[in-house]
């Protein structure tokens, strides 16, 4: 019905039936048939068409990899309100990806972004005050929009605030709290927040120290592909923290 819907120049059903090809739903991924009909919904006003598009053209799929057109369909995309695209609008320019670096246009599209409640620009604020690249570095203001994608149940926000109460960045240490964070970012199945987890518990800083849970956390951690937890198990291993010691287990972990 969305095809047919979509022969008729419906924009909606365009993208709809683009998007299917995009993520295999009800049919098998086509990223060229995906590209075709989101071309059609993107001419035909679609934002959320010209969205996708803009994903093909940034990794390549179903046409070749260009920046600069990903650029052009993401920032008309945003021009027509759509979060997402506002939110990678802001990461081109911080990165510098189809267009110049400009610091303070990726500023302004994240903050657009994140008033329109973008999960993701909320966290990248974060990361923009954190990392201290673009500006000076501000850990309070980091924490604000840290805590905001948190709440919103953005994995990595939630582990990245977690850290900031571990370590007092932007807030006073408080361990309770960075636990919770952790263990948040664990539910939603974030390998770093296990991993995270893992050091808590190996650390023996917030408690005492507990190698058989940490053990529990990294495995977790390295199956989801934390190469922090596959370095940490493997020195577990090699040293009998937690499990018995055993050389070749540790060699497939370092």
């Amino acid at each position: 019905w969305y095809e047919k819907s979509a022969e008729k120049r419906r924009a909606y059903a365009q993208a709809r039936v683009g998007a299917c090809y995009y993520y295999g739903e009800g049919v098998s991924i086509d990223y060229k048939c995906a590209v075709d009909w989101l071309a059609k919904a993107a001419q035909n006003n679609s934002a959320w068409g010209m969205s996708l598009l803009a994903d093909c053209y940034y990794y390549g799929r179903g046409t070749e990899k260009d920046l600069s057109k990903a650029f052009e369909w993401y920032e008309k995309s945003a021009l027509a309100k759509r979060p997402y695209s506002m939110t990678r609008v802001g990461q081109c320019y911080y990165y510098g990806e189809g267009i110049g670096i400009d610091y303070e246009k990726a500023l302004s599209w994240y903050n657009k972004a994140a008033a329109a409640g973008d999960a993701w620009a909320l966290s990248l604020l974060g990361d923009y005050y954190y990392d201290g690249k673009a500006s000076e570095k501000d850990l309070t203001e980091a924490v604000k929009w840290y805590t905001k994608a948190a709440e919103k149940n953005r994995s990595n926000s939630q582990a990245r605030l977690g850290r900031c109460y571990y370590h007092g960045e932007g807030v006073p240490v408080d361990y309770e709290k960075a636990l919770h964070w952790y263990k948040k970012a664990a539910e939603n199945n974030d390998a770093w927040g296990m991993s995270l987890l893992g050091d808590y518990y190996y650390d023996g800083k917030a408690v005492e120290a507990d190698y058989t849970t940490a053990l529990g956390w990294y495995k977790k951690a390295s199956a989801g592909g934390n190469a922090w937890a596959m370095k940490q198990l493997g020195l577990m291993y090699c040293n009998g923290y937690g499990v018995s010691c055993d050389y070749n287990a540790a060699i497939d972990y370092l």
